[in-house]
């Protein structure tokens, strides 16, 4: 039997648990007096951990137990590669971006001042992913001819295109809903909470200054 164990570093004392995928096959030979044993198999580490949170590391070591001659024997087995790993969860502040570096570098530091403000560490991951997919959406729609300058595109079909792309966004999990009642209105797009409206200019440039000011 192969078992596995999981430990964090007693500074960070984070919970492991560890089990194999499948169960692994074995192969015993012999090779003069040295017994020799090879399998292959997937290694699950779980643990909890919130995401914003720095990546504890952790050792993984294995041992075999069995028996020999009747007696029980427990032998360490060596772990090719990095025996002290890193892990941390998914952040969409960090990790989800929108592909374009003159983009991300602006994304990356507006969503690191959310952290610094102290808000709800649910909610900023919830806005970060809504809002890094409306602005991969913006970019595409900005490139896509049925948007091209001159063309009449009524508010609607913009409305039902977005919607549309920020369903298919696999980081939003096909969690966004649209035409939510709220107030005294209906809300355009909502995701975890987080709730997002848009504004169609037909002649007018958009300026930040407008943009807020409505």
């Amino acid at each position: 039997m192969l078992d596995t164990q999981a430990a964090s570093s007693d500074q960070h004392r984070q919970p492991v648990r560890a089990r194999r995928a499948a169960p692994g096959h074995p192969i015993i030979g012999r090779e003069g007096r040295a017994r020799h044993t090879s399998a292959t198999t997937t290694l699950i580490l779980r643990f909890g951990l919130p995401a914003g949170r720095p990546a504890p590391p952790f050792r993984v070591t294995l041992r075999w137990r069995g028996n020999n001659a009747g007696e029980p024997v427990v032998e360490p087995v060596g772990v090719v590669g990095h025996r002290e790993l890193r892990f941390r969860p998914h952040d969409a502040s960090r990790d989800f971006t929108v592909g374009q570096a003159a983009y991300d570098g602006e994304l990356l530091a507006f969503y690191e001042q959310l952290h610094s403000a102290g808000y709800d560490e649910d909610h900023t991951q919830a806005f970060c992913r809504l809002f890094t997919a409306i602005c991969r959406a913006g970019l595409r729609i900005s490139w896509d001819p049925r948007y091209k300058q001159g063309a009449s595109v009524r508010e609607r079909d913009f409305h039902d295109d977005l919607h549309d792309r920020l369903l298919a966004d696999p980081n939003l999990g096909g969690r966004v809903e649209r035409g939510s009642r709220l107030a005294l209105g209906f809300l355009d797009a909502r995701h975890d909470g987080i709730t997002a409206e848009f504004k169609v200019e037909r002649s007018t440039p958009v300026t930040l200054d407008r943009a807020t000011a409505t």
